[in-house]
């Protein structure tokens, strides 16, 4: 069940951000789509217009899992932990350069 949460966060959030972070950091390095170093943010046979559909495929397939209550309870504590964690991230990188608007401290709130 740990492993799904994982899994989920890893491949919801690189499929549906990362294309587009693929494609800046691809910018800032020089680097184009396939070569190393992109290809974390490459998803062969999904087509860039044709994520966010296949991101509800993939939720609607997750939702049809059988699991206990207890099973969802740790992985909900899993995955606020995760996402803590990747909201540090995020502050950390707002202080190496901050931009208008992109303030996540307000999120940490929430």
């Amino acid at each position: 069940r740990l492993l799904l949460c994982h899994h989920f966060l890893q491949y919801n959030a690189v499929l549906s951000g990362g294309q587009f972070i693929g494609k800046l950091v691809g910018h800032k390095e020089g680097l184009k789509l396939g070569d190393p170093g992109l290809l974390l943010y490459q998803f062969e046979g999904i087509e860039a217009k044709k994520t966010h559909a296949r991101v509800q495929e993939y939720m609607q397939q997750l939702d049809a899992i059988e699991l206990s209550d207890e099973d969802r309870t740790e992985m909900v504590k899993c995955m606020k932990i995760a996402y803590g964690l990747t909201l540090s991230i995020m502050q950390e990188l707002y202080k190496m350069s901050p931009r208008e608007g992109a303030d996540y401290a307000a999120v940490a709130k929430l």
